[in-house]
């Protein structure tokens, strides 16, 4: 069976505190409110190939929400096909926050994913957007993973990145120009004005034509990106408490 939804969340500031005024889920992926946030909950197993994965999530003027998952996503082939899809958009509006770090997606033999992020961030607004790639389970051979990334600020274009990695990717992937032949890739983007990382960090940082920076680093293990992924911590708007509205 082929599962295709929309999960949308809406964050506002009411009274000084985040309020969750919109919460809405579908299959294959829920949303559910925990302490500090949201948490991306598998509502059913997967993603499958053929599944269809939609995220919406808004953070209005001088909210602050974060985002986790309670488990890795372990992308599989499905009966049918092998391709899955995941598209998600975020908008974070003036003087608000969204810290975006689910736990890896881990694509295994056979399988492939396309992931689609579209971010729209208000002048003032910071967004801390991870993303954690495990190709292929222990000592199984990778699946094709391919993400489109696509971030502005204030307006303008801030960062556009497309990535194809994986079993049936165009030569070189494993290279050195892409991944060095490691199997776990850790993304991070940082935006907003005052971004910074410690400086452990450094050498793998890029700073973008814009407020933001740009986190790369290419390990064997998931625990290995989980640390580093720990190091970030953006600085909160001060509205930090989120309750259901």
């Amino acid at each position: 069976m082929r599962l295709s939804g929309t999960s949308r969340a809406v964050a506002s500031l009411v009274d000084g505190r985040t309020v969750l005024t919109g919460l809405s889920s579908a299959l294959p992926v829920s949303l559910r409110p925990v302490a500090g946030g949201l948490c991306l909950v598998a509502s059913a197993g997967g993603p499958l190939g053929g599944d269809r994965t939609a995220l919406d999530v808004r953070v209005e003027a001088g909210a602050d929400l974060r985002v986790v998952s309670s488990a890795a996503q372990v992308v599989q082939p499905g009966p049918h096909e092998a391709r899955s899809t995941t598209s998600v958009r975020l908008a974070v509006g003036p003087d608000a926050r969204l810290d975006w770090r689910p736990q890896p997606v881990v694509v295994t033999e056979g399988a492939e994913q396309h992931a689609d992020v579209d971010a729209v961030v208000a002048a003032g607004g910071r967004l801390l957007l991870a993303e954690t790639v495990v190709l292929g389970r222990h000592r199984e051979p990778p699946g094709r993973y391919r993400s489109r990334w696509r971030v502005d600020y204030d307006g303008l274009p801030l960062y556009a990145a497309d990535t194809d990695i994986g079993t049936g990717a165009p030569a070189g992937w494993d290279g050195p120009a892409v991944t060095l032949g490691r199997r776990v890739c850790l993304t991070v983007l940082l935006v907003g004005t005052g971004a910074a990382v410690p400086d452990e960090l450094a050498p793998h940082t890029l700073q973008l034509a814009g407020p933001g920076l740009l986190v790369s680093l290419l390990v064997d293990e998931a625990a290995q990106a989980a640390r580093v992924l720990a190091l970030l911590q953006p600085q909160a708007t001060g509205a930090s408490t989120v309750r259901a509205g």
